[in-house]
């Protein structure tokens, strides 16, 4: 997953790799699953292997969107990821040092442009009271 993170904004790379996660999480899936059906009554291990597989759901929903925006994100991003990648597969279930990165705006640099804020502008209502007028957002 982390090496998807990585691999956005780079069309070349992004492709496979996003295939090789999509494979690697159907596989996952697949396991637990038919280890969870042959399984009489409950596993504690099998219940937490399939909460950690739903829990990088977002994650992985998250990449392509990340990814049409045409910027790689910041290195951080990934290596936080590998961090929880790891302590997942050692166990460890202590804190993790994750130095999310620190900026205003996009991870350019640059600040985010201000929302525009309900300006409307008036626009005359047409039909058989000429005389009435309607409000319209301002198109952007």
């Amino acid at each position: 997953m982390a090496d998807l993170l990585a691999a956005c904004g780079d069309p070349d790379r992004y492709v496979t790799t996003r295939f090789d996660v999509t494979q690697s999480l159907n596989q996952a899936y697949d396991l637990v699953l038919a280890h969870r059906a042959r399984h009489h009554g409950r596993s504690r291990e099998l219940t937490r292997l399939l909460a950690q597989l739903n829990a990088i759901t977002p994650v992985v929903e998250a990449a392509p969107a990340v990814h049409l925006t045409g910027r790689p994100l910041p290195p951080e991003v990934p290596e936080a990821v590998r961090h929880l990648a790891e302590a997942i597969e050692t166990g460890y279930t202590g804190p993790i040092p994750c130095h999310p990165p620190h900026h205003h705006g996009d991870h350019t640099g640059r600040r985010p442009r201000p929302a525009p804020h309900g300006r409307r502008r008036h626009v005359p209502r047409r039909g058989p009271r000429e005389s009435t007028t309607a409000w319209a957002a301002r198109p952007p």
